[in-house]
């Protein structure tokens, strides 16, 4: 089963997994992190939008800082206890969409395992490694090695 994410090619995808199987530690929980630990996976589950190309708009117009320091390339890999905030004009926008997405019904406040998220304070990191259980139940079943050609 081939897994595909938006924004990264099969390519790219390949690159990951190969970088994965070289760096120390579990393959599987470094490759997991590599797709989920991305700028754009990271908003994505964080809710900021819940639409990948509006995330992808906003993260390349320049709203999202790591460190401080103004991220324009979505696919940038987080480190374990980088910390992602917003532009400040940015993020009164963003609490007003939220907002707004609460009073129709359509915002859930569920965060994954691994992250931390505050919404009052609008910044997000993840504090551990990322595991296959902490993924949702369709992504558990993934064929990491054959998706990834590095079985080969």
């Amino acid at each position: 089963m081939l897994f595909t994410f938006p924004f990264l090619t099969r390519k790219q995808y390949i690159t990951l997994g190969k970088k994965a199987f070289k760096t120390e530690g579990s393959t599987e929980s470094t490759f997991i992190r590599y797709i989920e630990g991305s700028v754009i996976g990271m908003l994505y589950r964080m809710q900021v939008y819940s639409n990948m190309f509006d995330i992808y708009k906003f993260i390349v117009f320049g709203n999202v800082l790591i460190e401080n320091n103004i991220i324009t390339y979505p696919k940038r890999i987080l480190a374990i206890g980088e910390i992602l905030s917003f532009e400040k004009y940015s993020k009164e926008l963003l609490r007003l969409n939220k907002l707004n997405r609460i009073i129709l019904k359509r915002h859930r406040f569920n965060r994954p395992r691994y992250m931390y998220i505050s919404h009052k304070f609008m910044f997000g990191f993840i504090y551990r490694n990322i595991r296959r259980v902490d993924l949702a139940y369709r992504y558990r079943n993934i064929d990491i090695y054959r998706g990834a050609d590095i079985s080969k």
